[in-house]
């Protein structure tokens, strides 16, 4: 994130102020990326398929089109988000779909619980309830 502020506006904005009376940002913590051997442990750790649908997925894709490529192409997500004090520690990482990935975030980013440890969108393979909205994701587990 950039953010670009023009020092000289602010302080004509504001006049003289004691330094107190300044409101401190603080900038969210970024992620480590992750190598490509770790990709693979993770990868092999689920089977090559999305940790909370089953679905198979592919690394390598060809001839794939519209929706049907991000239910079947994988990416690495944090079991707690980073947002949520989550850390880049292999066993905070699942292996999900784009599309299962996307529609988590969505979730994550307006749950105000910190119950991630008791959340399947967290841990699939332990629960069934997403803490957020109370919503039982049972009947989406195809390896079940």
């Amino acid at each position: 994130m950039y953010v670009k502020i023009d020092v000289e506006k602010l302080f004509k904005y504001y006049g003289h102020i004691k330094s107190d009376e300044f409101i401190s940002l603080s900038l969210p913590q970024y992620r480590d990326s992750l190598t490509e051997q770790q990709k693979s442990n993770i990868y092999n750790k689920f089977g090559g398929k999305c940790n909370i649908t089953g679905i198979k997925l592919c690394q390598k894709l060809k001839d794939i089109h519209f929706f049907c490529k991000s239910l079947v192409q994988p990416t690495y997500d944090h079991r707690r988000p980073v947002s949520k004090g989550g850390t880049d520690e292999l066993e905070n990482w699942q292996l999900l779909s784009i599309y299962v990935n996307a529609e988590k975030n969505k979730i994550c980013n307006i749950c105000n619980k910190n119950a991630c440890e008791k959340c399947a969108l967290a841990y699939p393979e332990k629960f069934d309830i997403i803490q957020a909205n109370n919503q039982d994701i049972s009947n989406l587990k195809i390896w079940k």
